[in-house]
Formats: structure tokens, sequence, C-alpha cells
């Protein structure tokens, strides 16, 4: 892969962490259950953390990473976010789920680039593993279905 695509690829990665970070601002605030809305907050760093991480390395390459704002894909995902999330917990979940499965899916294609050099590849392989534990824990708290235990 030459430096040019590398760039692009990890510049494309940056702001989908942006755009989740976002939409995970959006989930939390419409969040009711403590344990939840505390997991989302971790997982919401998580992405500023992907962010730093990309925004470092894109500058060790020569890059210039996008700023930590909202794309317009940002604004869709998080106006989806925000609609979906009106009905609370449960409605901020699948939002997330939908948000986490396109960020798994990302990550996933640049994870298994071959051609990418260790150090990217490395990096890369565990920021998947974190979108894995977050959608994981989404669609297992969905089915778990706590806020129907609250009423």
């Amino acid at each position: 892969m030459d430096s040019k695509e590398l760039l692009k690829n990890l510049k494309s990665l940056a702001q989908l962490d942006v755009d989740a970070y976002q939409a995970y601002g959006q989930a939390i605030e419409k969040t009711e259950h403590a344990p939840i809305r505390d997991q989302l907050s971790v997982f919401r760093e998580d992405h500023r953390n992907h962010y730093d991480e990309l925004s470092r390395v894109i500058r060790q390459k020569g890059g210039e990473p996008p700023s930590f704002t909202k794309d317009f894909k940002g604004y869709v995902i998080e106006g989806m976010t925000s609609l979906r999330s009106i009905t609370g917990t449960k409605g901020a979940l699948e939002a997330m789920e939908t948000n986490e499965k396109l960020t798994n899916k990302n990550y996933d294609k640049a994870a298994s680039n071959a051609s990418l050099p260790p150090e990217v590849s490395d990096m890369l392989v565990t920021f998947y593993q974190d979108e894995q534990r977050h959608l994981s824990f989404v669609q297992e708290t969905l089915q778990q279905k706590p806020w129907e235990k609250d009423q």
C-alpha cells in the first residue's frame, strides 16, 4: 500500500471515530440506566483514543488528520442516534448497534489489509477488537433488556 492510500484510509478511520464519539454523546444523554451510561462513556473514550492515536500516526506519516468535528456522514449518524434515542435506553442502544456495525465493518476491512506496515496493522487489529467488544456489549444488553426489569 502506498503512503497516499495509507493516509487516506487512516484519515477515514479517524473521521469515523470522531463521528462515533459524537454519536455516543447523544446516546449517553438519553440513557437512563447509570451502569449502561457508564459503559457507553468508556466506549466513547475508546473512540477518542482511537482518533488521537490515528492522528499521531497520520502526522508521523506526513499527513494532516481530520479535525475533531463531524463531517456530513457524522451529522447523519448523530441525527439518527438522537432520533432513535428519544425512546430512552433501548433506542440509544439500537442506534449504537447500527453505528457499531458500521464501525466494525470499516475496522475489519482496514485491519485485514495485508499490505499495512506491521505497527499500523497491530494498532488497527487492537482497535477492531475494541469495536467488537463495543458491539458485543450493546447486543448483549439489548437481549437482556434491563429497562424492562425497572418497570
